[in-house]
């Protein structure tokens, strides 16, 4: 224990001791108000009975105390006793006058006490006033905060270093599962599958190409067509939204039909397209009835079905699973390795920040050390 800390603990049990001495007063005084009912009217005795219950539940409750002598206790402990005490004197004010007639030595004894309490009370607060309990134990405070913070870093330096292994061996899962779906993509039914994907990418991009010059006058043409009109608007959207799989879907016939009707509208010039895209547009139309059309939509099926026969070939044989499974695999080992790499990020601006706090709360505890020892010291890490 600090001499300070002792010092508060002699006080405190002074304070205790002659709240308890006013707590017995006040029961003599009780019991003199009591046995002086021929001399006191009742509304004094009353008044006085009040006086010495106050006094009583007051003084015994301040005598009760059990306290820790520390600063920031002993500093509650003196503002406790101070309410107290002012209690008893504001009640002694009020009440004394109409008994100090009948009963002045019990109230010599009760003002005598009274100000020993005080003057105990005082002594605790000049004792808090001297004291460097304040500064000391604000640095203690400080000094555990700073202890708290630097295990706080530490901590988190020791969880980095650990994602940092987690990353590097999600790093070799990751190698390892592509270089397994490498070895997978190599054999010949998915290379069967590739140049099937490959030519089925090629002929979609052939077919917009070939109907990219309609797609305006399509729009335009739409919004002519009225609710009697002999055009499916349902294969016309498809056509304009997505022509492969208009092609794909509608017979030659049906798209023709809703090409030839376009021809006529731009004969007619109802759309208001330009010479110049009018003429490609109708270019198109030509070569689609010239067979081209036809001979892209045949192709395009040709490939489509070859697509869907090697994938059969590889669910079969159960090599397309075992690809679904490695992606699943590769997906989630990274979306864990994107996950740890943001964690450790985050701990990294976390440590960072809590290295300047660190830095600041040191340069405080020196400088509160400086001033209360007069001796210059540094804290090391």
């Amino acid at each position: 224990m600090k001499n300070y800390e002792k010092n508060f603990g002699e006080k405190i049990k002074n304070i205790k001791r002659s709240s308890e001495d006013i707590a017995n007063v006040a029961d003599r005084l009780d019991l003199a108000i009591k046995n002086a009912w021929g001399s006191l009217d009742k509304t004094t005795s009353e008044q006085g009975l009040r006086l010495t219950q106050t006094i009583k539940e007051t003084g015994r409750k301040l005598s009760g105390y059990e306290i820790e002598s520390n600063y920031a206790k002993s500093e509650e402990f003196h503002k406790t006793a101070v309410e107290i005490s002012n209690k008893i004197i504001l009640s002694i004010r009020k009440y004394v006058p109409k008994l100090h007639k009948v009963l002045k030595t019990d109230i010599a004894a009760l003002n005598s006490t009274l100000t020993k309490l005080e003057s105990s009370i005082n002594s605790l607060g000049i004792a808090l006033d001297d004291s460097p309990g304040r500064a000391l134990e604000t640095l203690e405070l400080e000094t555990k905060v700073l202890l708290v913070k630097k295990s706080t870093a530490k901590e988190l330096e020791i969880r980095n270093q650990e994602i940092e292994q987690s990353i590097l061996q999600s790093t070799k899962d990751e190698e390892n599962l592509l270089n397994e779906q490498n070895q997978l993509l190599s054999r010949e039914e998915f290379l069967i599958l590739q140049k099937c994907e490959n030519s089925l990418k090629s002929e979609i991009e052939k077919i917009e190409q070939l109907l990219q010059p309609i797609a305006k006058p399509l729009r335009k043409f739409e919004r002519t067509l009225t609710e009697d009109s002999p055009i499916d608007p349902n294969i016309l959207e498809k056509l304009i939204e997505n022509p492969k799989e208009a092609i794909s879907k509608y017979s030659t016939q049906s798209i023709s039909r809703i090409l030839n009707s376009l021809n006529d509208a731009l004969n007619q010039g109802k759309l208001g397209i330009e010479e110049r895209k009018r003429r490609k547009a109708q270019e198109v139309i030509e070569a689609a009835n010239r067979g081209e059309l036809e001979k892209r939509r045949t192709t395009f099926l040709s490939i489509q079905n070859n697509t869907q026969t090697a994938t059969d070939i590889l669910i079969a044989n159960g090599l397309f699973d075992k690809n679904e499974r490695l992606k699943q695999l590769l997906t989630k080992t990274r979306s864990e390795s994107e996950q740890l790499k943001t964690t450790q990020n985050s701990n990294r601006k976390k440590i960072e920040e809590l290295t300047k706090v660190i830095s600041k709360q040191k340069a405080l505890i020196e400088s509160e050390i400086l001033k209360l020892s007069g001796r210059k010291i540094s804290i090391i890490d």
